[in-house]
């Protein structure tokens, strides 16, 4: 930012000869780049003007917002205390973000330092695939709210030779939160070890999906990780990746507490999302895929391989053979354009699982598992008030495994995500990791942790089970 304000004050130096006005004008433009976030949201709360924000609107509003106040400036007589106060004022918003930025590192590198890496044998080392399709609902709940039967591809994959977990849920709905349990080994609050302002949990959580427990712990021991990332900015790529296979190219690739706060919260984002459109688009599934296989085939010592695919997650362009329905202009919520993505979404997990299967030298690990459920019936639960079949929809997952010596004993039906990897490290890799108790939880406050409720027995009852 300090860079900015000295190049806006160098090319407004060739317009603007008075140093009062050129610093206001400079200030204004500073305070448009930092405030950009605040403003276009107010903007959009604004009746009938947010109907102009689909048709990106918003910028272009805050550009004449900008142009009059300069034009205001340029004509008025400027006093040279209102001139300090800006210039004052424009320094204290950069101190603020860069100090943002300082902060959201130490969090990042204090709750690292808490992080529990286990401890790894070396005696076997299978390639492992945690192939993770985004809001893919459990086949029990497909069947109750949807009239949807399953079965036809989960005993597909059994007869492939999958353990499929039949009462699977994740341990909190939200990808930022499943995602973090899962591959840092543990509920949130309990490697996290922060009770800071929720505006900063996000932040926090994003970098710990960046350098997680899992990846650690298997490159210490000689893996290989190769990342094959989604259009969603945490997976997009990952820092610690030997190689990242992006759906869509990542220009700035900045740290993501950075990119939080300089660039999410700046005008650079619509710039960024002009230049990168953040939606999926039919090559980009199909992009994955071939990524995943191709790596299959490729021998070169252990290797970790986590592709974050996101289907049957909308916005619904696959049809049900997976061809192209993006010009149907599907809602979000049609439940038969949901349901033609699982469809895809089974087409493509067999496929995949075939081609890796057969291309691999040495049997290996296979992880099919969703993040969370759809919220395609009912709105995702806000308290615990909230109607069962809502729990139900969102917690209940896709929950498959495929170990090479078929040896399925420390599985059960009821397992829920966070103790994916503890199952895998225990029986593969020798790792003192025993099973955690299978508990959802909710977060009333979206990205605050320490809201964390306990809703095992209202999900467990959604779907009619009691857990192991």
């Amino acid at each position: 930012m300090v860079l900015l304000t000295a190049l806006i004050q160098g090319m407004l130096s060739f317009w603007i000869k008075d140093t009062a006005h050129r610093g206001i004008v400079s200030t204004i433009c500073v305070l448009v780049v930092l405030l950009y976030a605040i403003i276009s949201q107010t903007i959009s709360s604004i009746p009938l003007l947010n109907l102009i924000t689909p048709f990106h609107g918003v910028p272009i509003l805050v550009l004449v917002l900008a142009v009059v106040l300069i034009w205001r400036t340029l004509r008025a007589t400027v006093e040279i205390k209102t001139f300090k106060f800006l210039n004052m004022l424009a320094v204290l918003l950069i101190a603020v973000s860069l100090a943002q930025a300082a902060f959201g590192f130490a969090e990042t590198s204090r709750a690292l330092t808490v992080q529990q890496v286990p401890v790894l044998s070396t005696a076997s080392q299978p390639d492992i695939y945690f192939l993770m399709f985004d809001e893919y609902t459990g086949p029990r709940a497909l069947n109750d709210l949807y009239g949807f039967d399953d079965s036809s591809f989960t005993q597909a994959l059994a007869d492939k030779g999958f353990y499929v977990a039949s009462n699977s849920t994740s341990n909190y709905f939200g990808s930022l939160h499943s995602i973090d349990s899962i591959f840092n080994l543990n509920y949130l609050k309990s490697f996290t070890n922060i009770a800071t302002s929720k505006s900063y949990d996000p932040v926090l959580l994003e970098s710990l999906i960046q350098k997680n427990a899992v990846v650690s712990a298997l490159k210490n021991s000689g893996y290989k990780f190769y990342q094959v990332g989604s259009w969603w900015n945490p997976t997009r790529s990952n820092i610690e990746a030997t190689t990242n296979f992006q759906a869509q190219p990542d220009l700035l690739n900045l740290p993501l507490f950075a990119d939080h706060f300089l660039v999410d919260n700046t005008i650079l984002q619509p710039v960024m999302n002009q230049l990168y459109p953040v939606s999926q688009d039919t090559s980009t599934v199909p992009n994955q895929v071939e990524s995943v296989t191709n790596l299959a085939g490729q021998n070169f010592g252990p290797k970790f391989v986590f592709a974050h695919i996101l289907l049957p997650h909308a916005p619904n362009v696959y049809g049900a053979n997976c061809q192209d329905v993006s010009g149907k202009g599907y809602a979000d919520n049609n439940q038969e354009a949901y349901l033609n993505q699982v469809r895809c979404a089974n087409k493509t997990i067999l496929a995949m699982v075939e081609q890796i299967q057969k291309k691999s030298a040495t049997p290996p690990i296979i992880i099919v598992q969703s993040d969370e459920g759809n919220e395609l019936k009912y709105d995702a639960p806000s308290s615990v008030d909230a109607v069962p079949q809502s729990f139900e929809e969102k917690y209940s997952i896709l929950n498959a495994f495929y170990f090479p010596d078929k040896n399925y004993s420390l599985l059960y039906p009821t397992i829920t995500s966070v103790n994916t990897f503890r199952v895998v490290f225990q029986q593969y890799f020798g790792a003192n990791l025993p099973v955690l108790p299978d508990n959802n939880r909710l977060l009333t406050g979206v990205y605050d942790i320490n809201t964390a409720k306990d809703v095992t027995t209202i999900v467990q009852n959604s779907l009619g089970f009691v857990a192991k």
